[in-house]
């Protein structure tokens, strides 16, 4: 029996250049069939990687319709018929994910981040897929990486993901794959007397401004299609400094964005 599997990529994964994700995604991916689907998304990750600015997480708080972001799911090109299958699909997954083109045989976690499964719950398959998974799958750091009380945790530690199933941007239908994986990355909070919290729409602009060059992240989210629900807020204030106004302009169509919004 052969299933189909979907990659639900929210950011860089599915515009940066570098060669290891361009030969990730051209080989095992089939990048004609995009597929943009409401998920639970915001900014709320410094990268240390983009000089301190931030990049997107899965939030359960944002699963409210009116905080839904959206991503895309682009279907495997292999053929899938068995967990070993998915497996291999999640490892690719996560060698796009490193720094560089590296072969990590057996892993597919770490302190930052990692990748989860999640099932289409209006169909029924053997038991073995997720519990074959379910033993390959070691959480190792991410286990100890902490989230919002308040929230349920975006991923099991068994691997498997904790967000509805998707639905299309164009029509609200679940979409039609049998299982999805996505990669989940831990938030950097921020610390109040009493709480912690996610970045507001001020500080995530803030970075940006301080390394103007990093604000590509959210011009490319933006231009692809890739959005949440803070964007017109972060937008808002990013143009308040005059020199990012200039610097956006010709990136994107600012006074349109800002009147359709």
């Amino acid at each position: 029996m052969c299933y189909s599997l979907g990659i639900l990529v929210i950011g860089s994964l599915f515009w940066e250049r570098k060669e290891h994700r361009t030969n990730w995604r051209n080989s095992r991916l089939d990048m004609d069939n995009k597929i943009y689907v409401k998920v639970p998304i915001r900014y709320g990750k410094i990268s240390s990687l983009r000089n301190n600015t931030y990049t997107m997480v899965f939030s359960e708080s944002c699963h409210d319709e009116r905080k839904l972001g959206t991503a895309i799911v682009l279907p495997c090109k292999n053929p899938i018929s068995n967990r070993q299958d998915i497996i291999n699909e999640a490892k690719a997954l996560w060698n796009a994910e490193q720094k560089e083109d590296r072969q990590i045989k057996d892993q597919i976690s770490a302190k930052w981040g990692t990748v989860g499964i999640l099932k289409n719950p209006l169909k029924d398959y053997p038991s073995e897929i997720l519990s074959d998974w379910k033993k390959f799958y070691n959480p190792r750091e991410f286990r100890q990486v902490k989230f919002l009380m308040c929230e349920k945790r975006p991923i099991s530690n068994d691997g498997i993901l904790n967000i509805n199933w998707p639905r299309l941007v164009s029509d609200d239908s679940p979409i039609k794959f049998d299982f999805i994986l996505a990669t989940v990355t831990a938030p950097t909070l921020q610390k109040e007397i009493l709480h912690k919290r996610y970045p507001n729409p001020e500080e995530i602009a803030q970075e940006w401004i301080r390394v103007q060059k990093e604000v590509d992240y959210f011009i490319n989210n933006w231009n692809y299609g890739i959005r949440t629900f803070q964007d017109k807020e972060i937008l808002e204030e990013l143009i308040k400094n005059s020199t990012m106004r200039d610097f956006l302009r010709p990136r994107m169509d600012i006074d349109e964005t800002l009147n359709n919004e």
